[in-house]
Formats: C-alpha cells, sequence, structure tokens
C-alpha cells in the first residue's frame, strides 16, 4: 500500500512537472504561429480547429473515460488493455467515417463555413485521426497505471510542435503547413505511446461486442457534458464568423488563448481534491466536505481573483509582446474574460463536489444554462460590440455557472455561504470600470481600488484563520502537497 501510495505521489508531481514546463513551449508555439500567420491566418486556423474539435468532442471524446474504467479492470485482471484498446478502436473508426462524410457535407452545404472546410477537408480530417488516436492511447497509458509515459507524451508534442514552427521560415507558415505539423506532432505520439504499450495491446485478441455496449452505456450520459463544453468553449468563434469575420476571429482568439493559459492550471485543483473529497465521503466525514465548501473554496478564489487581477493589469502589454501589435484589440477582450475566469474557478472547485456525489442530472443543467447564456449574449452583442460582445457573453456565462454550481450544491448540503462569489466583486468592479473605458488614469484608479476592495473583503469575512491550520492537519495528503498548502496558507493568513 505505501509502494502504491509513493508511486503515486511520484506520478502526480512528474504530471505538474512536465505540464509546468510545457506551458512555456505552448506559450511559444502559439505566439510564433500567431504572429507569422496574422489576424487572419490564426482566424482562418481557429475556425478549422473549432470544426475539427466539433467531431472530436461529439465523436469521440465523449467515451474516452469509459477507457479508464474497463482498461483498468482488464489490466488488473489480465495484465492486459488489449480488449479495451479493440472495443474503444471501434467506435473511433465509425466516429472517424461519420466525420470524414460530414467534412465533405459541409465543404458543400456549409454556408459561409464552406469555403474554409473546403480548402482544408483533407488536412483537417489527417489531424483529427491523429488527435483521436493519440487521445484514445492517452487514456490507455493511464489506464495501464501509466501515468509517466502519459506525462511523456505531453512533452514530446509540444517539443516537437516548437522545434517544426521554428525549423519552418515565415513564408512556409501557413495555414496548411501549420495542420501538418500539428498532425506531425499526434504521429510523434502515438509512435512513443504504442511503444509504451506494446506488451499490454494483443491484437489478436478478438474484439467482444459487449465490450462495445458497456463502453456505450457507462458513457452516454457524459454525452450532454461533453456538447455543452464544446458549445462554451467554441460558441463565439461561429457567431464571430457569421456576424463579423475571419480576421476578428483571430484577434478574439488570442484574448481567448491567455485566459486559457491562466486558467489551466485551475483544472489541477480538481485532480488533487477528487481522491481526496471521494476518501472523505466515504469515511463519512461531513465536517471535512463543509471545510472545502466554506473556507477552500473562498481562500482558492481570493487568491485566483488576485492573479487575474494582476494578469488584466498588463494585458494590454502581454497580448503584444505574445502575438504582435495586430492583435492589440484584444487586450480589453481579454480583461473582461479574465474577470469570467474569476467566476468560473467557483465552478471549478464546486465541479468537484459534484464529481464526488455523482450529481450528473445538476450539473448537466448549469452546463445547458452557461450554453444558453452564452448564445444569447452573443447574438445580442456582438452585432453591436463586436468581439467585446463576444467576451461579455462569456464572462456573463461563466458568472452563472459558478452562482448554479454554487446555489444547488449548498442546498443538497444544506450549507448557506456565498464568500466565494464575494471574493469575485472586485474582480467585476474592475472589469466594468475598464470596459466604461476613460483615461490611464482611471483604470490604475480602478485596478487599485479592486486590490485594495479584495483585501478588505478577505479581512472582513475572514476568510483566512490561523485555526483553520488545525484542520489541514486531518486532511489526507502527499507530504509535498501538504507543505505547500501550509506554506500558503500560512503566509495569506499572516498577509489577511
Amino acid at each position: 500500500m505505501l509502494a502504491k501510495a509513493a508511486q503515486a505521489g511520484r506520478d502526480y508531481f512528474t504530471l505538474i512537472a512536465v505540464q509546468a514546463f510545457s506551458l512555456p513551449l505552448s506559450v511559444a508555439y502559439v505566439s510564433i504561429v500567431a504572429r507569422w500567420l496574422g489576424p487572419q491566418g490564426w482566424g482562418e486556423l481557429s475556425l478549422a480547429m473549432a470544426v475539427i474539435q466539433l467531431f472530436f468532442s461529439l465523436g469521440i471524446s465523449w467515451h474516452a473515460a469509459a477507457v479508464v474504467r474497463f482498461g483498468k479492470e482488464e489490466y488488473r485482471d489480465h495484465f492486459s488493455v488489449g480488449r479495451t484498446f479493440i472495443a474503444r478502436g471501434t467506435l473511433l473508426l465509425i466516429s472517424l467515417a461519420i466525420a470524414f462524410v460530414f467534412l465533405q457535407w459541409l465543404g458543400v452545404k456549409g454556408g459561409r463555413f464552406a469555403s474554409t472546410v473546403r480548402d482544408y477537408a483533407g488536412l483537417m480530417f489527417f489531424l483529427l485521426c491523429g488527435l483521436a488516436i493519440s487521445d484514445h492511447l492517452g487514456w490507455l497509458l493511464k489506464a495501464a497505471d501509466r501515468m509517466q509515459a502519459f506525462a511523456h507524451t505531453l512533452l514530446i508534442r509540444q517539443v516537437f510542435l516548437v522545434g517544426a514552427v521554428a525549423l519552418l521560415a515565415k513564408a512556409y507558415l501557413t495555414v496548411p503547413a501549420v495542420l501538418v505539423v500539428e498532425s506531425c506532432g499526434y504521429i510523434a505520439v502515438i509512435v512513443y505511446a504504442m511503444i509504451r504499450l506494446r506488451s499490454l495491446v494483443r491484437l489478436r485478441e478478438p474484439p467482444e461486442q459487449s465490450r462495445v455496449r458497456d463502453i456505450l452505456k457507462y458513457s452516454w450520459p457524459l454525452l450532454i457534458a461533453y456538447a455543452c463544453g464544446y458549445l462554451s468553449n467554441w460558441m463565439d468563434v461561429y457567431f464571430i464568423h457569421y456576424f463579423l469575420n475571419t480576421r476578428e476571429i483571430g484577434i478574439y482568439q488570442s484574448a481567448y488563448r491567455i485566459v486559457d493559459y491562466v486558467r489551466t492550471p485551475l483544472y489541477g485543483i480538481c485532480t488533487v481534491a477528487f481522491p481526496v473529497l471521494m476518501a472523505v465521503r466515504l469515511q463519512e466525514k461531513r465536517s471535512l466536505i463543509d471545510f472545502y465548501v466554506r473556507k477552500i473554496t473562498p481562500q482558492v478564489t481570493f487568491i485566483v481573483n488576485l492573479a487575474m487581477l494582476a494578469v488584466m493589469a498588463v494585458s494590454p502589454y502581454l497580448i503584444p509582446a505574445l502575438f504582435g501589435k495586430e492583435f492589440s484589440a484584444a487586450a480589453l477582450p481579454c480583461a473582461v474574460l479574465l474577470a469570467g475566469v474569476g467566476f468560473q474557478v467557483i465552478a471549478i472547485m464546486y465541479t468537484t463536489i459534484y464529481s464526488v456525489y455523482d450529481w450528473l442530472p445538476y450539473n448537466s443543467a448549469v452546463l445547458i444554462l452557461v450554453c444558453i447564456i452564452n448564445g444569447i449574449g452573443d447574438i445580442l452583442l456582438i452585432p453591436r460590440m463586436g468581439i467585446m460582445g463576444a467576451a461579455v457573453a462569456t464572462a456573463l456565462s461563466f458568472a452563472a455557472g459558478s452562482v448554479g454550481y454554487l446555489v444547488i450544491a449548498n442546498r443538497l448540503l444544506a450549507i448557506k455561504t456565498v464568500k466565494a462569489l464575494c471574493m469575485v466583486i472586485p474582480t467585476f468592479i474592475c472589469a466594468i470600470g475598464i470596459l466604461m473605458g476613460g483615461s490611464y488614469f482611471s483604470k490604475v484608479v480602478a485596478w487599485g481600488g479592486a486590490l485594495l476592495l479584495s483585501f478588505g473583503l478577505a479581512r472582513f469575512l475572514r476568510i483566512f484563520e490561523k485555526k483553520d491550520l488545525q484542520i489541514w492537519e486531518k486532511i489526507s495528503l502527499p507530504l509535498g502537497i501538504k507543505q505547500l498548502f501550509r506554506w500558503i496558507y500560512t503566509g495569506f493568513t499572516m498577509g489577511v
């Protein structure tokens, strides 16, 4: 048991280290591609990626989690993942065949999207195949407890992408070239993953229809969540293309990339919190669940919103530095989106609670609400405000989703607290001040006032209290993570 715990700790820290190292590589890759393609080319690439992700989300990724469920079972009983590999591989072939047909149809009947799909249909399908297969193998690595190998695949792809675009001269870096580079990056991952899985995948094993049915039965409730997740991430691209043009997509997507980078580490919270909260629930330690909702969630929300205020302050300089002066118009939408992330951290924290208690219907209801608000907001605001309207609609949808998650969960848990929402108020006010425009001085005042208000609210609501450190000692965490949390918590206890 101790050996398994130690291995799990090593696997986790390897994954975190690789993700931390991969992030600057990803930033470098995106920066090079966006600068050399310009807003128009970056917009065309984003539109092509939106179509690829449509087929990936609705046809492939929603049944990926079943690989871990059934693959782990097969690995435990037979030290193999061959049957799971073949069963889900069958579903992948069917999904890719359907995607190929629909790509051809979109190239002819896709309206305003037809030209983009028609120009890049072959490369888009090639990229979709690489994405689907590499994703499938990645889940198999997780199922076979090869977490370090899975972490290596993330690094291999990023190193390949940066190396490939660095070798290409600006004149040769076009949208088709980027699609080829992306596809080859997935091929590199596929080769490495197959090498690591070669002893665990026996292709001579016959496919089992029952295993395919089990995967579908296990996965279909997740389809709504994946569909809503796709719409939330890519809906803006379609509406901007419909109401505006491809160049505006490129500018908006540069702002959205910044948002992706700053919120990616937040999902690591779920990785840490889920097994801990699941163990707490099984041990019926309800007081620790209450502590997570009443204390940890507001604390994390406070810290994240401080980070959002910092990024908002430098976004007018950060976006031109990363993407070039042609993307400077993305600074204001970026600030508004960052305010939305300030809300979204609450949703991320509560998502773990929903997973622990298996509240899938409530989770789906909130996701549907988010999509409806985002869609209505895009339709009403983009024609009037341009890409700023898309940013406002997305931020409002994030806020509505977070309020929905909090209200429903608190009601089910019989907990009354809105401290986490209070921690977002300063960031929200700062975003409104930036949105209203004015001089540079007024924006500095709005940012400084929001910062002071954040610390004032944290002190007034007693977000950090020294007595809470005693509860941390009761939570089972790897020693390194616990020491890190103690250091962070003690620092904010002294400061606030």
